[in-house]
C-alpha cells in the first residue's frame, strides 16, 4: 500500500470553518438539534479550533489511492 499525506498542518482559521462545516452537517443530518449538540457530536470526531494538533504542526492525516474512498478515520476500526 502506497501511502499519502492528505493534510498536516491547519490554521486556527480553516480549523474553525472545517469544525463549523461538521456542525453544520450534524445540523442537516439531525433537524432540530441545537447548535451546542451537534458541536457535541462533531466534537467526537474533529477538534475544536485552538486543541487541534494539526495547529502544532505535529499531527498528520495520511491516505492511500485505494482508500481514498474509505479514509483511515473513517473505517470502521474507528
Amino acid at each position: 500500500v502506497e501511502l499519502a499525506l492528505r493534510t498536516g498542518y491547519r490554521s486556527y482559521d480553516y480549523q474553525t470553518k472545517l469544525f463549523e462545516s461538521y456542525v453544520n452537517q450534524e445540523m442537516a443530518k439531525k433537524p432540530g438539534i441545537s447548535r451546542e449538540d451537534a458541536a457535541k457530536l462533531a466534537a467526537e470526531y474533529s477538534a475544536r479550533p485552538g486543541t487541534s494538533e494539526h495547529q502544532l504542526g505535529t499531527t498528520s492525516d495520511v491516505t492511500c489511492a485505494i482508500c481514498e474512498a474509505n479514509p483511515f478515520g473513517n473505517s470502521a476500526d474507528n
